[in-house]
């Protein structure tokens, strides 16, 4: 099994602001699991570590748990191999930014035809 840690921008941004995550793309929800968000402790601490470790560790159990984000820190992921490990944290970065997006106010109120008004330069 391999671990990668990455900071991941929209990842990290988004927890500040939510306690889970919500499945917006079923494909991100194939490939991540269910990720689960942790407090930080200092980074590098043996806290840290352990935490992140029961967390998977629990997971075993039930719960297909392939990412763990810590608030603040950066998203450790698992993976039978290097690749599979840095699918998931990729894959749950653009869930992130999905996710990001659909919470912000103007995303909401544009219709389906929108796109006919705005202007494009050239045509």
């Amino acid at each position: 099994m391999q671990l990668y840690l990455l900071k991941a921008p929209y990842t990290l941004a988004l927890t500040i602001s939510a306690e889970k995550f919500q499945h917006v793309i079923e494909e991100a929800k194939v490939v991540v699991g269910n990720p689960i968000i942790v407090v930080n402790n200092p980074s590098g601490s043996i806290d840290l570590a352990n935490t992140v470790s029961k967390v998977f560790e629990e997971s075993k159990t039930g719960e297909d748990v392939r990412a763990v984000i810590i608030r603040n820190h950066g998203v450790v992921t698992v993976g039978n191999n290097i690749h599979q490990a840095r699918a998931v944290v990729e894959a749950l970065e653009k869930w992130a930014k999905i996710y990001t997006i659909t919470r912000c106010p103007t995303v909401n109120r544009l219709s389906p035809y929108s796109h006919q008004y705005i202007p494009i330069p050239g045509y």
